[in-house]
């Protein structure tokens, strides 16, 4: 095989991350063995495992903040719609649907809240977006904090994880805004905007002050 041939077919990393709470601990997206799955890694080792295996890739993923659980969105198919799925970190037992009484959706990512008591998706599906919560131990179902007709991009978590923050196109047009809710409540916290033409998106920093 020629040497361009090889650069072409050479497996890369399209990402990693880290276990917030657990550094020893992190999660891996390559096309090491082929197709991209989610492989376990062993931070002070760098030894990857490879967690799923599905005849479809499955690019992106999350890992809990204690670094025992992955969670990842599981289709049909490769048609982009189904359910998120968790699976242990060290790799024995079946993936669990976490959301099994929801119809099926797409989506684009799972969040984890920084102090780990929160998992959040947005989904889509025929009767529009919407922006879930649901207790990282599954104690309880998911919550919807905000539907929309319009495009729908979150959650994102403060350090506390009593905030969650989303962005979503108030009139259907390309402008959008960020708007910050509380977790608990739904209850609408702020908004920002920079006006029309343009795009707005949470960057969540490490330590936030104290609210009140």
């Amino acid at each position: 095989m020629t040497n361009w041939k090889k650069r072409y077919l050479a497996s890369d990393i399209r990402w990693a991350a880290v276990a917030s709470h657990n550094p020893q601990r992190g999660l891996v997206s390559t096309n090491l063995n082929g197709s991209y799955q989610l492989f376990a890694w062993d931070v002070p080792t760098g030894n990857l495992r490879q967690i799923t295996n599905n005849p479809i890739a499955i690019a992106n993923g999350e890992i809990s903040a204690d670094g025992e659980t992955v969670y990842y969105h599981q289709d049909k198919g490769g048609n982009e719609i189904g359910h998120y799925m968790q699976i242990p970190w060290h790799g024995e037992g079946e993936p669990q649907d976490i959301t099994p009484d929801l119809p099926l959706y797409s989506s684009w990512n799972i969040t984890v809240s920084p102090d780990g008591r929160w998992l959040g998706f947005s989904s889509a599906d025929e009767e529009g977006f919407r922006v879930w919560v649901l207790p990282s131990d599954l104690s309880a179902p998911p919550r919807a904090l905000f539907q929309s007709q319009h495009l729908t991009f979150g959650p994102r978590f403060s350090a506390d994880g009593s905030l969650a923050y989303f962005m979503t196109s108030p009139t259907g047009s390309l402008d959008s805004v960020l708007r910050a809710v509380e977790v608990e409540t739904a209850e609408l916290v702020g908004e920002l905007s920079a006006g029309e033409e343009a795009s707005i998106e949470f960057d969540p920093a490490p330590i936030l002050p104290p609210r009140g």
